[in-house]
């Protein structure tokens, strides 16, 4: 019998893959181009709040890409870290079936990691990745755990260059995040640049069976 996943334990596969955009979208090339710009840098932040069309605007931008990404969408119950990162595991497992599997072993483990252990091992885990990859966390504003938010600044305030994390947020996170800024790794997209360049949407999509598609705002 082969051994159950346990990076699949408990999750939704369905948060696993982004959401469809569900409307006739107007494409709008500035933001493209400046998610595309983004990708070259550690992190991009989009910050707005409900209903400006965050997760529609990376995921449509995405269907444009070659480049390798992984989605993930947050839910209250992931403000642990080893729930967080067994989600994120299950996600990266989309795309690399074989990724982290140490540092899942260290996770399943009765006795708790120094932080130190984790971010370490999590680090040299995203090292392994081959070619560019882009990690995207939507509804991140849900996050409120201290260590979380910990294990991900310390990964990209000394980030690797072929990993890209897109943060999708109503607020944005305790980091500092100056630091980025200063050194020129912050791509921020927010309600202002949602309104003036942003999205429109035309008429609704709908499926063979007569129902309406829905799109994640």
């Amino acid at each position: 019998m082969v051994p159950e996943d346990p990076s699949r334990k408990f999750v939704n596969p369905g948060k696993f893959f982004k959401p469809p955009t569900g409307y006739d979208m107007i494409a709008r090339e500035r933001l493209y181009a400046r998610l595309q710009e983004g990708s070259k840098i550690p992190l991009t932040l989009v910050s707005a709040p409900s209903g400006f069309g965050k997760s529609s605007l990376v995921s449509s931008w995405l269907d444009q890409q070659r480049m390798g990404y992984c989605w993930l969408s947050l839910e209250d119950s992931e403000n642990s870290l080893p729930v967080f990162l067994k989600s994120l595991i299950g996600s990266m497992r989309q795309t690399y079936p074989d990724f982290a599997s140490y540092l899942l072993q260290l996770l399943n483990t009765p006795n708790k990691l120094p932080m130190e252990q984790i971010v370490s091992h999590f680090n040299q885990t995203l090292s392994e990745i081959p070619g560019d990859m882009l990690i995207v966390l939507d509804d991140f504003h849900l996050i409120r755990d201290g260590e979380i938010h910990q294990l991900l600044y310390e990964a990209f305030r000394f980030p690797l260059q072929h990993i890209h994390l897109i943060l999708l947020t109503r607020h944005d996170p305790p980091w500092p995040l100056l630091h980025f800024r200063t050194k020129g790794w912050l791509l921020e997209i927010r309600s202002r640049d949602l309104l003036s360049g942003g999205l429109r949407w035309g008429k609704q999509k709908r499926d063979p069976s007569g129902c309406g598609s829905t799109a994640k705002l």
